[in-house]
């Protein structure tokens, strides 16, 4: 009996062991399957939020293709889009787009998540998730990715005022703007400098401001941005891709026009072109005293004068006929804006490209809205940089392409500049007109006696070279020079096919990424 009862103490011990081993295993097996449940959770999540990590990258690449196309994108992005590169497209896969853009603003604007985007700048904030159910809703697997981006310096005729200072032999290539009071610079639009820029005094500059050199008087800016080249004229062959060839329509057929004189250095005649012939708002003989500051000697280049005449004796109202409007002309020598008192309006769109200088004398407004005038102003072989203001090439004077003869073979005058000032009556007064020096952009106005020089300027002011505004100086006080940027060109609202590319490196890239943020 003893014997049994062990026996069955035994089994049941048995029993007890294996049901316990049982038990252990199960939980163990328990455990490891919740591990395995764990992970696969959380391989999943993982995998969710990479997707939706990778939408919001995919988004801040959308936007960034968004602003180069559109700089003043403001709306936002909330569709549903395609999205052909994602390894798994599911539907609700998707991201959302919001745009704090400062590019064009003169004060700090904030951020919905609460960063602060100064001028020049513009934040993207890109919300990507895997499972969005309609527009308006991130859905639970949200990633966030915020990127400042800067607007990068663009092409000349991006900016209210581009100097290229192109010649780094030259000593004095700094864009300096100055003034108080009434009598302050002012500048409403971007501003850059491949060299140094100083803003003094109580001038002003409302608009992003780079440079390739230091910016000196303005709080924050410090530049060493990148230098961006000027564009290579030569390569739009506006000798013969140009649809007016203007030397060509006066060696065709020409006449002799009576004019109103407004002084002894105007003539009372002038040649030009019949009125129906595209070329009317051209003359030449206009003035018989070329000088910009001295009548020291005669110019080199043929001289042309943007005066219509047709539509009266003092030639200040331009008028292009529908068959060139929007039309590019070619001069091939100097171009003068120099009428009858203080000039007239410009009705239509027009490219004007002088294979010489441009010399600014006279008034020119826009006749309206849709109205558009561009000068560039293009070298002819040689040029110089006139520092002692002479209007002759002197020895020592920095020579612009020379051909590496170290000697000055160009024209008396040089070629490719944009001269400002009146050298016999009146002030300049108001120009609308985007300009392009290919050279210097030089202001002559402090050489001119007895009249006010202030010039105000609606449209843009670029020089590939330098832009020498230092000397506007009248009676011991400085002259301003206001310069309001007209964005036609850089929105792309003003087409035609003469004007000029943008600088490399500028507008046709994207805007560049300066800061980036997960969150």
């Amino acid at each position: 009996m003893r014997i049994e009862r062990n026996r069955s103490r035994g089994m049941a011990l048995a029993m007890f062991l294996t049901l316990l081993v049982l038990i252990l295993l199960l939980v163990m097996a328990l455990s490891v399957l919740n591990v395995g449940q764990q992970n696969l959770i959380m391989a999943r999540n993982g995998e969710e939020i990479t997707r939706s990590f990778y939408l919001a990258e995919a988004g801040i690449q959308d936007g960034l293709t968004i602003l180069k196309s559109d700089p003043h994108r403001e709306a936002p992005v909330d569709d549903f889009p395609t999205l052909p590169l994602l390894s798994k497209k599911q539907r609700g896969d998707s991201y959302r787009l919001e745009f704090t853009n400062n590019f064009h603003g003169t004060t700090d604007k904030e951020a919905p998540n609460g960063v602060v985007v100064p001028p020049g700048y513009c934040q993207i904030l890109s919300i990507g998730s895997i499972d969005r159910p309609t527009t308006g809703n991130d859905g639970d697997h949200v990633q966030r990715i915020a990127v400042m981006v800067r607007q990068l310096p663009g092409g000349f005729f991006h900016h209210a005022v581009f100097a290229g200072n192109r010649d780094e032999t030259e000593e004095e290539t700094t864009l300096r703007f100055r003034g108080n009071g009434d009598n302050s610079d002012s500048v409403k639009g971007p501003v850059h400098s491949n060299r140094d820029l100083i803003v003094e005094e109580q001038a002003t500059i409302d608009g992003a401001i780079t440079a390739g050199g230091a910016v000196i008087g303005v709080p924050d800016v410090d530049g060493g941005d990148a230098k961006l080249m000027e564009p290579d004229l030569d390569t739009k062959n506006y000798e013969t891709s140009s649809h007016i060839n203007v030397a060509q329509e006066f060696a065709r057929s020409s006449m002799t026009v009576e004019i109103r004189s407004e002084g002894s250095w105007m003539n009372d005649t002038a040649t030009t072109v019949a009125p129906d012939n595209p070329a009317h708002i051209f003359a030449k003989d206009v003035l018989n005293d070329l000088g910009t500051a001295d009548d020291e000697g005669e110019l080199s280049n043929d001289n042309y004068y943007l005066a219509d005449y047709h539509q009266s004796k003092e030639g200040g109202n331009i008028s292009t006929d529908t068959g060139a409007h929007g039309k590019t002309y070619f001069v091939d020598g100097n171009l003068w804006i120099e009428s009858f008192s203080t000039g007239g309006w410009m009705d239509g769109q027009s490219v004007i490209v002088v294979k010489g200088n441009i010399y600014v004398a006279d008034t020119v407004s826009a006749f309206n809205a849709d109205s558009a005038l561009v000068l560039v102003a293009m070298a002819d072989g040689e040029s110089y940089t006139d520092l002692n203001r002479n209007e002759r090439y002197d020895p020592g004077e920095p020579i612009i392409d020379d051909n590496g003869n170290g000697q000055y073979d160009g024209n008396v005058e040089g070629s490719g500049n944009i001269f400002f000032g009146d050298p016999n009556v009146g002030p300049v007064g108001d120009f609308d007109a985007f300009m392009y020096a290919e050279n210097n952009f030089e202001d002559y106005a402090a050489l001119v006696a007895n009249w006010s020089q202030e010039i105000k300027i609606h449209g843009s002011m670029s020089a590939g070279n330098r832009i020498n505004l230092a000397g506007r100086i009248e009676q011991g006080a400085h002259v301003p020079i206001t310069i309001d940027f007209d964005s036609r060109i850089s929105d792309g609202t003003l087409k035609m096919e003469g004007i000029p590319n943008g600088a490399s490196g500028g507008g046709d890239d994207k805007p560049i990424i300066v800061s980036w943020r997960r969150g």
